[in-house]
């Protein structure tokens, strides 16, 4: 159980704020023009374009700003939320709390270079890079992008810790669930034993002693 959760946050973290990256570029780009022509090698009535939803210049000039941070963060804690998986022990963090962690962990994972490099992976992995094509007709889709940002957003302090302290809190509320009646169960032990010999010394005394 702990594990499955555990898993879970890695990708409800990595798409939720992929998701909110890849819309505000996507925001940039439906302002730009519909294609790019890429000139690429050895191309002969061919076509290697960009859709109109990711821009290479929007993603040039993408900057991590309080509003995306923010943005990321109730991204996180609303798709977590959906899924019923808590991202943080509600013993050791209050809702003011969990955002706030949340936040910083974002702020100091996602970055405008990470999301750049990811672009360029997207482009890569789909051989925009020194292409030969005859009579083809090639274009990068925003899927691409989301899933190289996802791959990226995965291996970042954000999600990786969170996905440990969700196992962390899943596997202290799972060892023993009786744990905090412990002390309450040792006590009335001792007590009914108490009672136990003061009863038969007193038999004892009424017996033999009197």
């Amino acid at each position: 159980m702990g594990q499955n959760q555990s898993s879970s946050v890695a990708s409800i973290v990595s798409q939720a704020a992929a998701s909110v990256i890849v819309n505000n570029i996507q925001n940039c780009s439906a302002s730009s023009s519909q294609a790019q022509n890429v000139v690429g090698g050895f191309l002969f009535f061919s076509d290697i374009t960009q859709t109109s939803t990711i821009n290479q210049t929007c993603v040039a000039n993408f900057q991590v700003t309080n509003d995306i941070t923010t943005a990321i963060t109730n991204a996180i804690q609303q798709a977590a939320s959906e899924q019923n998986v808590a991202l943080l022990s509600a013993l050791q963090f209050n809702s003011a709390q969990t955002q706030a962690y949340i936040n910083n962990l974002v702020s100091t994972s996602i970055t405008s270079s990470m999301v750049q490099n990811a672009y360029t992976s997207s482009l890569q992995s789909q051989n925009f890079l020194d292409t030969i094509a005859i009579f083809s007709t090639v274009s990068q889709s925003s899927s691409a992008f989301q899933s190289a940002l996802e791959t990226a957003i995965s291996n970042t302090s954000l999600a990786t810790s969170l996905q440990t302290n969700t196992k962390q809190s899943a596997t202290q509320a799972t060892t023993n669930p009786l744990d905090i009646f412990g002390d309450i169960t040792e006590y009335i032990l001792i007590f009914i034993v108490v009672i136990i010999l003061a009863i038969l010394g007193f038999v004892g005394y009424a017996l033999f002693g009197g």
